[in-house]
């Protein structure tokens, strides 16, 4: 039996904890086989190999001409074959395997046995344990949910991939924010920092550089605390800005380099500004680079700007340095406009 498109789009197919178990055979049918099963040589192999005709997947475990499956595809075949019987997918793998998106660069699979069952880490092959049966399984392969996948691969992916990791997929609506909750035991410090995203994501975060902006700027420079996501009506239409100190008629916009500051994109936002000036709105741009470079230049440029803005409307009590001078608009991202 063939079965086209395995884990293509398993989040088209509803899940099935009584559908037909992955075995060797059909793993063969779809192009994955032992090595044992190949009749060449080491070296024809490897040969064969070199040029793109067989592809190695797991130690003893090639994809074969023909084969259907991606690299990576046909690697958590092989994982879930290697784990035995009571093996299934986790973290990163099962969060593929299910259609979420996962890190750039996760090659190795990740497959989960029975606490009491033993098999050794791998280059490309990460071995976890369980002590339930909780699986359903797509595809022919049992995995963890969508909602556990993504709590398990927080804790394994570096802190650098975590928020995007959690971000992607719920304002993809690939995941709900409310299920995660759910499956995250409060425990590890992991899990802590996962459940303070969830809240950040709750109170209307939308990007990495929001987050960034409350947790790096705004608490840590003890600031008002902004309105995220708060909207101004113009004449050509409804503004949002990522955050906005409405008392001071400040307006944060957190822009990632390559889209606000490219060419067709920057007239049109400076245009915006300018009519936002009309209102008597300033706003700030934070680019993702200057956050991760200079964070303290930026949290001192945004107190000064609420000191000046204050002193201006009448609703902070001003500094006794010179403020800068507020103008229309200021890019914290190398560029700057008045």
């Amino acid at each position: 039996m063939v079965v086209h498109n395995f884990g293509r789009e398993p989040a088209t197919l509803a899940p099935s904890s009584d559908a037909e178990p992955l075995d060797e055979d059909m793993a063969r049918e779809l192009g994955v086989v032992r090595r044992s099963e190949l009749a060449l040589s080491d070296g024809m192999l490897s040969r064969a190999a070199a040029r793109g005709a067989y592809g190695h997947l797991l130690h003893g475990w090639y994809s074969i001409p023909g084969c259907e499956l991606t690299p990576d595809e046909a690697r958590r075949v092989a994982a879930v074959l290697t784990g035995g019987r009571g093996a299934r997918l986790e973290c990163v793998s099962a969060m593929a395997h299910r259609g979420l998106i996962v890190p750039h660069g996760s090659l190795a699979a990740h497959v989960a046995i029975p606490h009491d069952r033993s098999l050794r880490n791998q280059r490309l092959l990460r071995v976890h344990r369980y002590a339930d049966e909780a699986a359903t399984s797509v595809h022919y392969m049992p995995s963890s949910g969508r909602a556990t996948a993504i709590v398990e691969a927080f804790g394994c992916v570096g802190p650098a991939c975590r928020r995007q990791l959690i971000l992607e997929n719920v304002q993809d609506r690939r995941v709900l924010a409310a299920d995660v909750r759910a499956a995250a035991v409060p425990g590890s410090r992991a899990i802590r920092s996962l459940l303070h995203l969830l809240d950040y994501i709750d109170a209307g975060c939308r990007s990495e550089l929001e987050i960034k902006v409350l947790r790096s700027i705004v608490r840590r420079f003890n600031l008002p605390e902004p309105e995220l996501n708060y909207e101004v009506r113009l004449r050509a239409g409804t503004v949002r800005f990522d955050a906005a100190f409405v008392d001071h008629k400040l307006a944060l916009e957190a822009d990632s380099e390559e889209w606000h500051f490219s060419a067709p994109d920057r007239p049109r936002d400076l245009r915006r500004d300018v009519l936002l000036a009309g209102q008597g709105w300033q706003t700030l741009r934070i680019t993702n680079e200057r956050m991760r470079v200079e964070p303290a230049w930026i949290g001192k440029m945004l107190k000064d700007t609420l000191l000046a803005r204050a002193a201006h409307i009448g609703t902070w009590p001003s500094d006794t340095k010179p403020p800068p001078d507020p103008g229309v608009f200021v890019s914290l991202g190398g560029q700057a406009a008045g």
